[in-house]
């Protein structure tokens, strides 16, 4: 900041200074989640407020900014509020608007002043060397009027964007539950001779039994080979394939009511679901091959993330095994609750490409299905409320397994009807990402004139200068007698304190027991000396001190002869 205003020609009446001339970055004060009651004062954190608490350590207003975590973020507290250990507060300077101080401090970009490798933390010493431009007093008003003026204005233009931004994801996600309750083809199911899908049932069945023989005369090679070879463990025989059964009067209850046109399957009904491959396996002596493949991360709701691609050694035989083809579906296994069985379609992206084994995948073994629409339904909130129900759930985390996922009910139509919805779907989406990509750029957009805004203010470029204002050299002056002032009370202050400390440390058990005249009860004892609010100490000290005191009747204590 300091070889920005170098450059900039210093606005009439302003003065160039050292931030460690005006304000002071006071420590905050540690409040574990265990010693706070709920009450009425806000507790502070680097990154605002976390909790609220029934005392205060500092009153209000006053700024606070992040010292440890979120570094240089800058908080206004109007109320009375505790600050905790990761933050430092600024007590309000007289002479000077506080709220300029406030936006002064928000335009500085304190963030970036964080020098540490490990845990992000900010040196008041890097702030305090910081040089700024400082105004009068009264044109220090006049920019927080204009500032709150325009950024009122524009906050309000965000807070109408972020309303868009909602919208637009409320329509698309009952776009998707229009889609599978067959709303969004209601009109071309009308227009267009449906055949029922019973028809589809039987032909899916039929796709299934010449999937699993082919899978049969594979297994019957494979099992020649290892014969011959003798190598390795015998493979596994295909299971068998299960009848397909229709949903319970149960499950139907559950599920959104869908077209007379339309049936329901499962998805194991007509799609070869595996695992993906496990990490860490030890190939000693095999031949491995290095291959790309699909994490968690990689698998958003409805689109890949292949920000990051990571590679794995695996066999060959494996990667025959677990490689992607065009039209397969991927499902996350779960972790975080956001995680659980996002879908999505593979397009070919990578070569050669497999997945791992927190990562299903659905391969549709019938033309009479249409991939994209068996993904699409994934992120219907239909799917997504089966997936929670079956869950296997602890704290913040939810996943499912192979059966879960296999057993997803799903509502079949046409393949036709399928074709219309899945182009009505990525029509429609085509929109709203238009719309969100619009909206994001005008957040940008946003965030860009803020900073014009907050940076013409502190260049003295937002409002006029006043001749008839205080000269700044007195009010530098009067910062400095105040700053000298609040430093002599904070120092009277920490010596009555320990004064304070001093006079109240109170008497041991033996100088109460020899300072009195007679014999006392332990309760007495207790009243009187230094352990009054600590039983367990009064206890622990008398225990050492016993050949000294004596009982003289029940619960009466006096000192032994010898030590009076």
């Amino acid at each position: 900041m300091s070889k920005e205003f170098s450059k900039l020609k210093l606005p009439k009446g302003w003065i160039e200074i050292e931030i460690s001339q005006i304000l002071d970055f006071e420590y905050g004060k540690s409040l574990p989640g265990t010693d706070r009651v709920s009450g009425d004062f806000p507790v502070y954190g680097s990154n605002g407020v976390v909790d609220n608490h029934n005392k205060y350590l500092v009153e209000g207003p006053v700024i606070i900014v992040g010292r440890k975590g979120t570094v240089g973020s800058v908080h206004y507290s109007m109320s009375n509020c505790w600050p905790i250990d990761t933050t430092y507060f600024i007590r309000p300077i007289k002479a000077l608007n506080f709220l300029f101080v406030y936006y002064l401090l928000k335009q500085l970009n304190l963030e970036s002043l964080d020098k540490s490798t490990t845990i992000p933390g900010l040196n008041r010493n890097h702030v305090y060397s910081l040089r700024i431009l400082l105004p009068p007093v009264e044109e220090q008003g006049r920019i927080v009027a204009k500032l709150e003026e325009l950024l009122s204005e524009l906050d309000n233009s965000i807070t109408s964007l972020k309303r868009a931004q909602s919208l637009l994801k409320a329509y698309q996600q009952d776009l998707l539950n229009h889609a599978f309750e067959g709303r969004l083809t209601e009109e071309w199911r009308k227009l267009n001779m449906v055949v029922p899908t019973n028809m589809l049932l039987k032909q899916i069945n039929t796709s299934r039994q010449l999937l699993h023989k082919q899978k049969l005369i594979s297994w019957q090679e494979q099992v020649l080979q290892w014969k011959k070879k003798r190598k390795g463990s015998r493979p596994n025989k295909p299971k068998a394939i299960k009848e397909l059964l229709p949903l319970s009067e149960n499950e139907l209850r559950l599920m959104q009511k869908i077209p007379r046109e339309w049936s329901w399957a499962r998805l194991d009904d007509f799609a070869d679901i595996i695992g993906g491959v496990t990490k860490g396996k030890k190939y000693e002596g095999k031949k491995v091959i290095n291959v790309p493949y699909l994490r968690v991360a990689n698998v958003q709701d409805g689109f890949l993330n292949l920000n990051e691609v990571k590679h794995i050694k695996i066999t060959p035989d494996e990667t025959d095994k677990y490689k992607l083809e065009y039209g397969d579906i991927l499902y996350t296994e779960g972790g975080d609750k956001d995680k659980l069985g996002r879908g999505t379609m593979w397009k070919n992206e990578i070569n050669n490409c497999i997945h791992q084994n927190h990562i299903f995948r659905a391969r549709v073994i019938s033309h009479e299905i249409n991939p994209a629409y068996c993904a699409m339904y994934s992120r219907s909130r239909y799917a997504k409320n089966y997936f929670f129900s079956k869950a296997k759930q602890t704290t913040n985390l939810a996943s499912i397994n192979m059966t879960v996922l296999s057993n997803l009910p799903f509502p079949l139509a046409t393949k036709a009807e399928q074709d219309v919805i899945v182009e009505l779907i990525e029509s429609k989406t085509s929109l709203i990402q238009y719309l969100e990509n619009a909206i994001i750029k005008s957040f940008e957009q946003a965030r860009i004139l803020k900073q014009s805004i907050l940076r013409k203010a502190f260049e003295g470029k937002l409002v006029d200068q006043d001749p008839l204002d205080e000269p700044v050299s007195d009010l530098m002056l009067r910062i400095k007698s105040e700053k000298a002032l609040f430093t002599i009370n904070e120092k009277t202050m920490r010596k009555e304190t320990r004064t304070k400390k001093v006079s109240t440390k109170g008497k041991s058990i033996l100088e109460v027991l020899k300072s009195s005249k007679k014999p006392l009860s332990a309760k007495a004892v207790w009243e009187q000396s230094k352990h009054k609010d600590d039983i367990e100490g009064f206890y622990s000290e008398l225990k050492k001190v016993q050949s000294k005191v004596v009982e003289i009747k029940r619960g009466i204590l006096s000192l032994a002869n010898a030590n009076r």
